[in-house]
């Protein structure tokens, strides 16, 4: 039986209901996952390679894109879950191949992906990468089918909406954790304009949603 499935995510809406069903599967399984994130290759960009000579370290944030933001959310869907996990993010035009790469690198039996994903600009790996990950994998892929299970697309959204909030508040409530931990550990004072900011947060979230 599967033990380890490569779950890739972006930040779509469907890529969260992705991570939520391979979390359950992973659970019903016994199996851990790793979450993998492509982030597409900035400095190849006109803006990316001008901000990486004029600006290193502002090339370095904006390299990273929303991967930090994105497999936070689905840590914190395993988390909840109590299914254990790793992140991964890798820069490529090419998601389908690093998709195919990481999955043989850290030994996963299993890859389980969206079937049909955003078009346009932000598509990165979901829908047509999806086929190409089927053609160029010896491994199984499962391919789940969210998005056609959905009642109606606003109801869809509406739910992936809360889902995905909720999960950017358990991914900060970690954070909080890991910041006090790491303070605890070292016997110092933890960065008090972080920990500000993190209560900010989860003062205004609740009411920005009401």
């Amino acid at each position: 039986m599967y033990r380890h499935i490569l779950v890739p995510v972006d930040d779509s809406d469907l890529s969260i209901d992705t991570a939520s069903k391979a979390v359950e599967l992973a659970k019903s399984l016994g199996a851990r996952i790793t979450f993998f994130h492509a982030r597409r290759d900035f400095i190849a960009t006109g803006s990316g390679a001008l901000v990486h000579a004029m600006s290193p370290a502002e090339f370095a944030d904006q390299a990273a894109g929303n991967a930090r933001a994105v497999l936070a959310k689905a840590e914190s869907e395993a988390r909840y879950a109590g299914v254990d996990c790793e992140l991964i993010a890798k820069t490529s035009d090419r998601p389908y191949e690093v998709i195919v790469d990481t999955a043989e690198e850290r030994g996963c039996d299993l890859i389980f992906m969206a079937s049909h994903g955003q078009r346009g600009v932000k598509k990165l790996f979901l829908g047509s990468q999806t086929k190409k990950v089927l053609a160029h994998t010896h491994l199984p892929v499962l391919v789940s089918t969210v998005e056609s299970n959905a009642r109606s697309p606003e109801m869809s959204t509406a739910i992936s909406i809360l889902k995905g909030e909720h999960r950017s508040m358990g991914a900060v409530l970690g954070g909080l954790k890991h910041v006090l931990a790491d303070a605890r550990e070292k016997e110092a004072m933890a960065d008090t304009d972080l920990l500000r900011a993190i209560v900010y947060y989860l003062r205004k979230f609740p009411e920005a949603g009401q």
